[in-house]
């Protein structure tokens, strides 16, 4: 006949195949995966921190830049020492490094010439560079909130992040300030 064979089916509840194998592969897949330390987590602080730093240069050296441009600053003229002596003076020490070469006047003066750039377009680079550091800094804030971190091992304190932010607030309204004056208008201030 054409009927079913009779057999053992699967008893209800059990794990077809060699059930140990596969909770053992699983456990061995759990104990592959990296586990995030705290060190792990200060080193992350660290790097948060080290471009919460480089945006923060950057922007200053930009707001800088576009004050001069702008008149609102004009750059010292010094009687007694030229900018290449200054430069010299300045960087003296590091002279003493071999790698990298050190840097060179020429290519400092290079590098920091932006007559080239708007005052418009520095003045949103700028502002851009301080939401930047604002965000990283308002993450860091948010990871020390989680105490994964001890007050001892950090690299900044609660505290010191909030004026951190607290300036770059203060230096993106500026920046707005001076960029309604530099286009002439006067519309309303956007989220700082």
């Amino acid at each position: 006949g054409g009927g079913k064979k009779k057999g053992k089916g699967k008893k209800r509840g059990k794990c077809g195949g060699n059930a140990a194998a596969k909770i053992a592969a699983a456990t061995a897949a759990e104990a592959a995966k990296p586990r995030i330390t705290v060190e792990d987590e200060e080193d992350t602080l660290e790097l948060l921190l080290m471009n919460v730093q480089r945006a923060l240069c950057r922007g200053t050296v930009m707001f800088l830049t576009a004050l001069n441009q702008t008149k609102v600053l004009e750059r010292p003229n010094y009687k007694f020492i030229s900018n290449e002596l200054n430069f010299s003076k300045r960087f003296e020490s590091f002279k003493l490094i071999r790698r990298p070469e050190p840097l060179a006047f020429a290519d400092f003066s290079k590098g920091t010439d932006f007559t080239a750039v708007a005052p418009e377009t520095l003045l949103s680079s700028a502002s851009e560079m301080y939401k930047t550091a604002r965000s990283l800094l308002e993450n860091i804030n948010g990871k020390s909130a989680q105490k994964q971190i001890k007050d001892d091992y950090s690299s900044i304190s609660n505290e010191d992040a909030t004026k951190l932010i607290k300036v770059c607030i203060g230096n993106s309204l500026f920046l707005h300030k001076l960029s309604q004056i530099q286009t002439g208008t006067t519309e309303k201030c956007p989220d700082s």
